[in-house]
């Protein structure tokens, strides 16, 4: 194969830069996809050497077969394609954003097609825009949740109001005392589930305290096989002397209460969900993103289920606010993003890691607290 400044010398003449000195990442292949050279800018991104590639296709480098064939279509169609965003896979997995812009270029000395193709990372700056996107919609959100959590708080309280005369007119022994005695205090937890939302559109003061997760998730035993019903597997699993952590109590059962809501919804013919607590000692070399995780002791609680995964296109977006794939009137798209905003209010982090047909683990990391 002749050098890039050989063959491909009538290509690289349109531009103001040699392609093998310019830091700018450039591949050249053939109209076929046949990968002829790539300079020391695309190396260093892609992780590649210039004999890897060498006669390779280019489709190899697509991170999604739907980018590259709508590069083809652009390419042949316009005969050049102006930043498409695309995603490129790098030698170790990595997946990046990339802004790709190509040439078809005619040589004259061998009487073929080559596509010059530019590419720039912007994985960066779609990571940054994603973050202030939430944060930007943090106020929004939070006025919308507190309209509905004030005007459903209103009603609960002449519910509540009702159902609690109803059981002081009710005798004990009356067969009704029970279900109604069941109406009083499922009200008043409703409504406590209206003021951790109020809390966390900042509405109202949330009451951190120091507590045990293990206390918690006992305590709320009954109340998450009412939710899963009798054909999800429920167990648990809890660390013996388990460090304490310091939250509102209320957001700890907001937070596993939607959960165990979305695992339910990922298992409609059944299956197995699992609530575990551990303790974790997460040292420099064990911290999963240390763009993100701080070292440090962390009680660690996760919720595993065998239900459908979760798509990775869609487990990249699993935090946006209004985000979901439930149908309409199954889904606000609030749920994860509350509990996202519940974590981070605590210092935490939360990593939800699943596949397709394999189920779904959520751990959550809430800093140990000394006592």
């Amino acid at each position: 194969m002749k050098s890039i400044n050989g063959i491909y010398k009538s290509a690289a003449e349109k531009y103001t830069v040699s392609l093998c000195s310019t830091k700018l990442p450039i591949i050249i292949s053939s109209l076929s996809g046949e990968i002829l050279e790539i300079n020391s800018g695309g190396q260093l991104i892609l992780g590649y050497s210039v004999e890897e590639l060498s006669g390779e296709d280019i489709k190899q480098i697509f991170g999604d077969v739907h980018d590259y064939e709508k590069f083809i279509k652009i390419i042949k169609k316009n005969g050049s394609v102006d930043n498409l965003k695309v995603i490129l896979r790098c030698k170790n997995g990595e997946k990046l954003t990339c802004l790709v812009s190509s040439n078809l270029q005619y040589d004259d000395e061998t009487l073929h097609n080559y596509i010059i193709t530019f590419f720039t990372d912007i994985t960066r700056y779609i990571q940054a825009e994603k973050k202030d996107y939430r944060v930007k919609n943090i106020d929004t959100i939070g006025l919308w949740v507190s309209g509905i959590a004030h005007d459903f708080n209103n009603m609960l309280t002449v519910m509540i109001g009702n159902a609690e005369v109803a059981l002081l007119s009710t005798s004990p022994d009356h067969p009704n005392y029970e279900k109604v005695k069941e109406v009083v205090h499922a009200g008043r937890r409703a409504s406590n589930l209206t003021n951790r939302l109020l809390a966390f559109c900042r509405n109202q003061i949330i009451e951190p305290r120091i507590l045990n997760l293990n206390t918690e998730v006992i305590e709320m035993d009954s109340l998450f096989r009412n939710l899963i019903g009798e054909k999800i597997e429920f167990t648990t699993g809890f660390a013996e002397n388990l460090w304490p952590i310091k939250i509102d109590p209320g957001q700890i059962e907001q937070l596993l209460t939607n959960l165990i809501i979305n695992a339910r919804d990922a298992m409609p013919e059944g299956g197995t969900l699992a609530v575990e607590t551990s303790n974790v000692v997460l040292k420099e070399d064990r911290v999963r993103n240390k763009n993100i995780m701080t070292p440090g002791d962390y009680v660690l609680i996760t919720v595993r289920d065998s239900g459908t995964g979760i798509d990775e296109d869609v487990l990249s977006r699993i935090f946006e606010p209004y985000y979901t794939t439930k149908e309409n009137g199954k889904g606000t798209g609030l749920g994860l993003f509350i509990c996202y905003g519940i974590v981070k209010q605590n210092k935490g982090y939360i990593w939800i890691d699943s596949d397709k047909g394999q189920g779904t683990v959520v751990n959550i990391y809430f800093p140990r607290v000394f006592i």
